[in-house]
């Protein structure tokens, strides 16, 4: 294997977004082709703090409230709107732009290579239809998310030089829909979900990277970590997505994310790797560094990894929003470690 590099997923749980670059680019270095900025602040919780935004727009009414912990309200069209008069701010290229005046400003002191590009992660449509919006009018606002979260990048790109950008899909809700079809045998259609996923990775630019980060889920438990909400048996489901969108995507990818749970350094888990189409120009990143283990556990599990004969470059197998904070640099420096 050539020089290995490293991937982040987008949630850093630092202070703010200079933070986040510094702490990055400084222990990493040119090892990371792209930096997130953390997603601080509101963002922390994914998609989580949309709920207040939604409240906001005067062609929608909530119908459940918000709740405690992980429970989000939902919201339905208002009686005689139609759904092409909902006016969405999704309030990511907001973030974004005024990111990228800090990495811009760090890259020309020196502080982050100049080879590194800014990362914007986006949901996607889907998690945030099904997530807020009321089932009967999900399938009705699906076309208006997808328009928004095109018009987000847009605006993104205004500032944003396109050779300076990488855009990433978080695809958790996805995955979690097709896993409970598989147990029940009925439910969300694998073809259609693909289908989305190549048109969300068309709405990027041809100049602009994209990546799909292809997710379980990071659900703070007890001990207020991150927790995949289920534990995938190996990484079958996840080439099987992968070979799907890369057969027909309108557009290269150029990097796939795959996590690897802390126990799996067997294998087995990885022998699905055997059967992904993956071109010499996609990236692969592997989620397999965990604080718990540090080096020597995600020396184990590249190992393994090994079985699936592919190149890889390593990564956590989510975001570091639910690391503690005084863990995040040591996470760092076990990358920069390996």
């Amino acid at each position: 294997m050539g020089l290995m590099k490293a991937q982040f997923c987008g949630s850093v749980n630092l202070t703010d977004a200079e933070e986040v670059f510094r702490a990055i680019a400084s222990v990493c270095g040119s090892a990371v082709a792209r930096i997130p900025d953390g997603e601080t602040g509101e963002r922390l919780r994914w998609i989580f703090w949309h709920g207040e935004r939604l409240a906001r727009v005067s062609q929608l009414a909530q119908v459940t409230p918000s709740e405690p912990g992980y429970l989000v309200p939902t919201f339905r069209l208002c009686a005689g709107v139609h759904p092409a008069d909902v006016r969405l701010d999704l309030g990511y290229a907001e973030a974004a732009t005024s990111s990228y005046r800090i990495f811009r400003r760090l890259q020309d002191e020196g502080a982050i290579p100049q080879s590194a590009r800014f990362q914007m992660s986006l949901p996607t449509e889907l998690a945030l239809t099904h997530m807020f919006i009321s089932s009967e009018h999900q399938a009705a606002l699906r076309p208006v998310y997808v328009a928004a979260l095109a018009a987000e990048i847009r605006a993104a790109l205004a500032e944003i030089p396109a050779a300076k950008l990488s855009v990433q899909w978080d695809v958790a809700v996805e995955i979690g829909l097709l896993e409970e079809t598989a147990e029940l045998g009925a439910g969300y259609d694998f073809n259609e979900i693909v289908g989305e996923l190549r048109t969300h990775v068309d709405l990027v630019p041809a100049e602009v990277e994209v990546g799909l980060h292809l997710c379980y889920g990071d659900i703070p438990g007890e001990d207020g970590r991150g927790h995949h909400w289920r534990e995938p048996d190996d990484l079958g489901l996840l080439v099987r997505i992968a070979n799907a969108v890369l057969d027909h995507a309108p557009r290269p990818l150029t990097w796939l994310h795959m996590p690897v749970p802390i126990t799996r350094d067997d294998e087995r888990y990885f022998l699905p790797l055997r059967e992904l189409w993956l071109p010499k120009e996609v990236g692969l990143f592997l989620g397999l560094v965990h604080f718990s283990d540090g080096v020597s556990g995600a020396r184990r599990r590249m190992r393994a990894a090994s079985a699936g004969g592919l190149e890889f470059g390593i990564a956590t197998e989510c975001g570091l929003g639910r690391v503690p904070r005084h863990e995040i640099m040591e996470v760092l420096r076990i990358h920069a470690a390996l």
